[in-house]
């Protein structure tokens, strides 16, 4: 479990043991390159990926602290809110608030592509890649509408998910085989907890497999692939 820590008083990333036997603090990585963003392991647990506020994304080990990779700054140097690494370690897609998304090569360091243009009219609200790291969902939210833009990892657009017009789209997770995408919404005037479903798409298609009566804005699906978990934050 890694939590994320900055206040007045300074910033660290903390990493639990969350296991039976454990529970406790794991380490401490008060001298990681973390200032804000986002946070998550690297495939093998070894490292973590931040975002941070100079528009760049690092990798840091996870036992020194130390930073092994830097991404960026190439489009601007405001906060990169999103990052997400594919499963096969290869690529790693990051995204300030008002865009773009980048994907780097995440051995190299070298810039692959990008996905939008230098500033979206509106801003990017996730980026998630499949399991089987073949393709990377991004999140466009603007003042009337959501689209989640899926493409390949040459940036190929392959298929497009629009939300019903008033609602934002909050949260998407893909199915372990690629084929579905969950996603949940809330109102973009005013959330209310009774319209806050989750929708599983055939994303290819374009088409709506199920609607999950729920309250949730975060969704996720299971490893096996027949069962979504939700949540509210």
């Amino acid at each position: 479990l890694v939590e994320r820590f900055h206040d007045d008083f300074g910033k660290a990333v903390k990493i639990w043991d969350t296991s039976d036997t454990g529970g406790a603090e794991w380490t401490n990585m008060a001298d990681a390159p973390w200032e804000g963003g986002a946070a998550d392991f690297t495939p093998d647990s070894r490292a973590l990926v931040m975002g941070g506020f100079e528009g760049a994304a690092s990798i840091s080990d996870i036992k020194s602290g130390n930073r092994v990779a830097t991404f960026g700054a190439r489009s601007g140097d405001g906060e990169v809110a999103w990052t997400d690494l594919s499963n096969d370690g290869q690529l790693l897609a990051t995204a300030e608030w008002d865009g773009p998304v980048d994907v780097w090569e995440a051995s190299t360091e070298e810039h692959r592509l990008t996905v939008g243009a230098d500033s979206v009219d509106g801003w990017v609200g996730e980026v998630e890649w499949s399991r089987d790291s073949q393709v990377l969902a991004i999140v466009f939210n603007y003042s009337d509408r959501s689209d989640v833009v899926i493409v390949d990892r040459s940036g190929a657009e392959l298929g497009t998910i629009t939300e019903a017009a008033g609602n934002l789209i909050s949260s998407v997770s893909f199915s372990p085989d690629g084929r579905l995408l969950a996603t949940t919404h809330e109102g973009i005037e005013r959330v209310d907890p009774s319209q806050m479903n989750a929708t599983i798409w055939d994303w290819k298609r374009g088409e709506v497999v199920r609607t999950i009566e729920t309250s949730a804005n975060v969704v996720v699906f299971d490893p096996t692939g027949t069962r979504i978990a939700t949540a509210r934050r």
